[in-house]
């Protein structure tokens, strides 16, 4: 094949080496006529008279050509870009495919107008003409895919029938009915694996299911050709780990990662990836009474930093599992066997792939170490039994009828040698009783992921942060225990234990005989509950005993929050948040922060999403619920208080960015503390799967480091974007579609932010004299005391600036301008902070005291830019808040309760100003403001909460 470059082939495009030339690839042959077909028209028509006028005025034209100037455009840049822009809109901004058709002849009538303006007008003012190269943009947008900057050819789409039922693998050739045994001894599937389709007029058989994967030979081309990800691959290479119990802030400080380190240490390129396994439902909510769940089987590549690990254009997406039912916990080994086969390629010595660096290839290792995912699924992937199995841990063996014991050391823990040999049984094992006997007795099952030699089942199985804790313990606590959003069935089980409590009058004048008995067990109790802390956990094995239960959450004094009113009756039972409470809008917030919906409480706010559970536990009501359990109140409030402290320490620690250890440890201490309360304080309900699961997170925050860095919430976000997907709603089809718009998608923005972040360009080092002095030009001037205020400010970080009086200035002297630039808002990692007039949730900071080291808290009341040594320097003038005396801090519960990351100060602003850089700051904060009488404060106070940090800075 050869490119020929005649009038008529010129006209389109052809890759060469890479670049987009004109021309078109056609064989030798074709050439030729085609390049003798000019001269035999010429020769025929020359003996007509009427053909020899028009030869003259083609050679008339050609003179006129050729004496034009040729004007050489980038065409295939142009090409490229036009499509990259249109590929883009259609993936990322889900413009529809006639629209983006539409775009590109219209950018296609643009750049020709463009053109014909520029030649006329050169012609008409300079006298010369001008020639500019043909434009052939694509009209449609499927071959706009092959010229845009993400193309993604390389990423090849693997589509293989299996059976719908069972989902076997069928590579050619298929049989007609699926012939896979759960057993030696079963009966076979039967499942046919065919069906009819209709194309054009006639009908023809087409596989019944197809399973889509995408290629790990392709991808893993196509993420090492990428110069960021080697270039960050080197710095995880190079990266020292944390020493022995130090803080860890990914897990590249854990000791799961230096259990790896002779792997690691042999190349860059020796991978460890963590497998996430969710299903989620294609078409949102129901549509149209249709329900259709579709499986997403991805992989992280741990080697990267946390910035990068989750972006959608650096996770391996294995494939989607077709939206029919959903494989059990054997079949699914059937929709896992590909993976890991593929993966076992890629075993010592490696195979050979081609790099950024590395053209020629170089030997790649892979390993799926941590396996993350919900509770069904995690079951299902791991070959554990469900949690309504008898061993429902698959940490440890603890039985269904043990869930409320505390201590851990009760039960033998699981080690992955013995789960990999009961597996290995259940395999062997030719029935299906006896099969069903050793999963009744072992809990465990076979998984294709045992035959991967490096996948431990038991320390490499993750916890999901998010189902367990978020969507397990927390939402168990606001909905069961408190009653917010309550289901039916908890409701009414409610009813009944507070009909059962109700005395009639009856009962009164019986019982007025039983006051003395009854004021003697009152007294008891608050013994025991006063010293329920200093109670020995998991005594002697036993489940902790039970006490009265706590007065219904529906029987709760919603309080004024104006102050105004008064405590009617004060034996009404513990302040729960509710559904008249104005708390919610009166609580401040940054703009990035979700609030809890204002309708909370009622039956009807609807489904909580896990990060609404977090913001309320640990941002919203460590500022309100302490006020209501603390001046004045009895034992069982007092109870309430530690308990409601205890959930939300644990919640702090295990949502941490940071962790250690000794953080490790103190979160056993508040979660045994806060289980064994609520067995006492609920007695009526009972500890749910979710609760023993969470005991063991000291050792997963341990082993692995921060849970948030290995949670399921970059899962849900590649759920979220399938799911806007548009597709045809052909269930056939869908799964393809999706994946290949999201391959399409990925390698776009691939390209797009590899190419920003090596443009040099766009993040100029210094600002030239120019620059300056137009920024200069635009700004107002600086007010005297702000003035003085910066200049001891610059002054003490060691840039003696000369006050811009002070002349004659010496030679090359430091002068600070009198003006600076005063906006009302500024962007710190993809966070707004503002001026307090312009947005009070967005002013309140944590932040670095610069000149004390110290943590402080305040508002910022101004910011000023001004350029300083070629640079542009931005200053926030902070106002702290006002400390309260020694005397009144002593009356708020905070002080005692140091993890609800919370204090009080005045409500008014203290007369310090803070003057510091954005690298200063903290965290936002939430604050709630309260009337003078809180806590027995004679004066207005602030409550300002910091946990929206977790551990980041």
């Amino acid at each position: 094949m050869v490119i020929c470059t005649c009038l008529y082939c010129r006209q389109k495009l052809v890759s060469v080496n890479g670049v987009l030339q004109p021309g078109c690839e056609v064989s030798r042959t074709t050439r030729s006529n085609h390049e003798r077909k000019p001269r035999r028209e010429s020769i025929s028509t020359s003996s007509a008279p009427k053909e020899k006028d028009k030869v003259e005025k083609e050679e008339v034209k050609s003179k006129s050509k050729a004496k034009a100037t040729e004007i050489s455009l980038p065409t295939s840049l142009i090409i490229q870009l036009c499509c990259t822009l249109v590929v883009w809109l259609n993936v990322k901004a889900g413009v529809s495919r006639d629209i983006s058709n539409k775009i590109l002849r219209s950018l296609q009538f643009i750049i020709f107008t463009i053109l014909q303006l520029i030649t006329v007008g050169i012609q008409s003012s300079l006298g010369i003409h001008v020639a500019f190269p043909k434009i052939k943009i694509p009209g449609d947008v499927r071959t706009a895919y092959k010229y845009s900057l993400g193309s993604s050819e390389k990423l090849k789409i693997i589509r293989t029938a299996c059976c719908p039922t069972c989902y076997t693998m069928y590579p050619q050739p298929i049989p007609w009915c699926c012939k896979w045994k759960e057993s030696i001894r079963a009966k076979p599937c039967n499942t046919e694996l065919w069906r009819k389709q209709q194309f054009g007029k006639t009908m023809k058989w087409v596989p019944k299911t197809l399973y889509n994967t995408q290629c790990l030979d392709s991808w893993l081309h196509f993420f090492l050709s990428r110069r960021i990800i080697v270039e960050a691959l080197d710095t995880t290479f190079f990266h020292t780990p944390a020493a022995f119990g130090a803080d860890m802030h990914d897990i590249h400080d854990s000791p799961a990662w230096k259990d790896l380190h002779t792997f690691l240490q042999q190349s860059r390129y020796n991978l460890v990836f963590g497998l996430y396994i969710d299903w989620f439902q294609a078409y949102g909510n129901k549509i149209a009474g249709k329900k259709v769940s579709v499986g997403l089987i991805c992989l992280y590549c741990l080697n990267l930093p946390p910035h990068l690990r989750y972006k959608p254009e650096n996770v391996f997406v294995v494939g989607l599992i077709p939206p029919y039912s959903e494989p059990d916990t054997t079949t699914i080994s059937h929709i896992l066997d590909p993976m890991v086969l593929k993966v076992l390629e890629y075993q010592a010595p490696g195979k050979s792939v081609q790099t950024h660096r590395h053209p020629e290839g170089v030997p790649v290792q892979v390993r799926i170490v941590p396996y993350i995912a919900d509770l069904p699924a995690s079951r299902k992937g791991a070959g554990f039994v469900s949690i309504k199995g008898n061993l429902l841990c698959s940490f440890c063996k603890c039985l269904t009828a043990e869930i409320e014991i505390l201590d851990l050391n009760r039960w033998a823990t699981r080690t992955g040698a013995e789960v990999r040999q009961q597996a290995q049984t259940w395999l062997e094992e030719g029935t299906k009783s006896g099969r069903e006997a050793l999963v009744t007795k072992n809990g465990v099952r076979w998984t294709s992921l045992h035959h991967l030699p490096d996948w431990d089942p038991v320390r490499h199985h993750i916890l999901g942060f998010m189902h367990n804790w978020l969507e397990g313990v927390l939402a168990h606590q606001l909905r069961t225990l408190w009653g917010i959003g309550r289901d039916q069935k908890n409701s009414e089980k409610l009813d009944e234990i507070d009909a059962e409590e109700t005395f009639t009058d009856m009962d009164v004048s019986d019982s007025a005989d039983e006051a003395e008995e009854l004021q003697r067990e009152i007294e008891e109790y608050e013994v025991l509950a006063a010293g329920i802390g200093a109670m020995p956990l998991g005594s002697d094995g036993d489940i902790t005993p039970r006490g009265s239960p706590a007065p219904a959450p529906m029987e709760v004094d919603v309080r004024d929050y104006d102050g105004d009113g008064e405590d009617e009756d004060p034996d009404d039972g513990p302040y729960i948040p509710g559904e008249n409470d104005r708390a919610w809008q009166e609580i401040t917030r940054p703009t990035w922060v979700n609030g809890p919906p204002t309708n909370l409480g009622e039956k009807v706010h609807g489904k909580l999403k896990a990060e609404e559970f977090l913001t309320i536990f640990s941002d919203f009501f460590p500022l309100i619920i302490p006020e209501f359990w603390w001046p004045g109140a009895n034992a069982l409030e007092k109870m309430q208080l530690k308990s409601f402290y205890d959930l939300v320490a644990s919640t702090n620690i295990v949502a941490s960015f940071k962790t250690s250890n000794s953080e490790a440890e103190a979160y056993t201490s508040h979660y045994k503390d806060y289980r064994q309360s609520i067995q006492h304080l609920y007695p009526d309900f009972a500890s749910k799967p979710n609760h023993h699961f969470a005991m063991h997170n000291e050792w997963q925050l341990k082993y692995w480091g921060p849970l948030p860095s290995l949670s399921e919430f970059p899962g849900e976000r590649m759920n979220g974007l399938l799911q806007k997907i548009k597709t045809n709603r052909h269930r056939y089809d869908l799964a393809y579609t999706m994946l290949q718009k999201l391959i399409l998608r990925c390698s776009t923005l691939a390209a797009l932010h590899d190419n920003i972040w090596q443009h040099q360009l766009l993040n100029p080092i210094a600002l030239d004299s120019t620059e300056m002095a137009s920024i200069q030009a635009k700004s107002p001037p600086v007010q005297t005391h702000e003035y003085a205020a910066l200049q001891d400010y610059l002054l003490f970080t060691g840039c003696a600036y000369r006050t811009y009086t002070d002349i004659p200035h010496p030679e090359f002297a430091l002068v600070l301008p009198p003006i600076a630039d005063r906006p009302r808002e500024i962007n710190v990692n993809d966070h707004t902070y503002s001026c307090y007039s312009s947005h009070i949730g967005n002013s309140a900071i944590q932040f670095c005291n610069p000149k004390t080291q110290r943590m402080e808290t305040g508002s910022i009341h101004l910011i000023l830019q001004m350029p300083l040594q070629g640079f542009m320097r931005t200053f926030l003038f902070v106002y702290g808040h006002a400390a309260l005396t020694p005397a009144e801090e002593q009356l708020t519960p905070y002080p005692t309760h140091p993890r609800f990351m919370t204090k009080v100060v005045g409500a008014i602003f203290s007369d310090t100003v803070f003057i510091i850089e954005p690298q200063h700051i903290i965290t936002h904060l939430t604050t709630f403001k309260r009337p003078a009488g809180t806590f027995g404060i004679s004066r207005e106070i602030l409550l300002v909460c910091w946990a929206l940090n977790r551990g980041r800075k």
